[in-house]
């Protein structure tokens, strides 16, 4: 027998059932820092994501983020759109607090 979400929510550990999932997905995470920068680098990839914010969702610089991704073989886009550089700066401004 194996224990479900469900029995988590139902024992009063969780209120609810997604954040059983958020929990478990934060742990994965955390025994798993990689994971976060595949993921990162797949959505910069995608165009779903500016470097900036593959580089705070791997939690690295961004110049770290562009020697991952040469690493992967995903070229680097420059920053054309200005809701970029601007999301960019705001990352970098919530890196330095």
């Amino acid at each position: 027998m194996q224990i479900e979400i469900q029995d988590l929510v139902e024992i009063g550990l969780y209120e609810r059932e997604d954040e059983v999932i958020k929990d478990g997905l934060r742990h994965l995470l955390l025994s798993h820092p990689e994971y976060k920068v595949k993921v990162a680098a797949e959505k910069y990839r995608k165009g779903k994501i500016s470097l900036g914010k593959a580089a705070a969702i791997a939690g690295v610089s961004i110049e770290e983020m562009k020697e991952l991704l040469r690493e992967f073989g995903i070229p680097i886009i420059g920053q054309d759109r200005v809701e970029e550089v601007i999301e960019d700066a705001e990352v970098a401004r919530e890196a330095m607090r």
